[in-house]
């Protein structure tokens, strides 16, 4: 079982994302900066409160995530799930599609964590090895332009719940409001 850890955008400005959601009632945390200065990143929601956050990254150095601007421009980085055991998670997902990203490696042994990505597809899936909580969704679910290709991978990573097909990205939250993800980019 997968449970939906949060939602990473790469945005030109996490701040005006920020002030954007505040404006539709979302109380976003102060910024984080990391990489000695090089990432600005703001989460919406609490994890003592909600799953599913929704995390605003602006990469302001060369980083990897500038590296994926570089690639592919603003929009969906990555979507983060929690699963009990990762170790079962990945090898349950043997000819799903989703290749490991050679990062998994190390970040396997360092932080119980792997990355599922494949050439194209535009984001990658952060694989967690937690205990699920038992919090409501601040997101309840996000739609995006996927192929029929990249839906049945969507379900093969037991996501089929919180991600589905839809002409442009687009976020529904909790409390019954939605917002295009193009109005976050910046």
């Amino acid at each position: 079982m997968t449970g939906l850890s949060h939602i990473a955008l790469l945005v030109r400005s996490a701040d005006k994302a920020a002030a954007r959601l505040k404006e539709l009632g979302f109380s976003p945390n102060p910024p984080d900066v990391f990489e000695k200065g090089k990432v600005r990143e703001i989460y919406i929601g609490d994890y003592a409160v909600n799953s599913s956050l929704l995390l605003l990254v602006e990469p302001v150095k060369k980083t990897a995530y500038a590296r994926t601007f570089k690639k592919s421009g603003y929009g969906l980085h990555h979507i983060a799930v929690d699963v009990p055991d990762l170790e079962k998670y990945v090898d349950g997902l043997y000819d799903s599609g989703w290749l490991l990203h050679p990062w998994s490696l190390e970040a396997a042994r360092t932080f119980n964590t792997v990355y599922l990505c494949r050439p194209g597809l535009g984001f990658v899936i952060e694989v967690q090895k937690r205990e699920r909580g038992t919090a409501p969704r601040l997101i309840e679910r996000i739609a995006l332009p996927l192929s029929k290709t990249a839906g049945a991978m969507v379900a093969a990573a037991g996501l089929a719940d919180a991600v589905s097909a839809a002409p442009e990205a687009e976020l529904f939250f909790s409390n019954k409001r939605s917002i295009r993800v193009a109005e976050l980019l910046g």
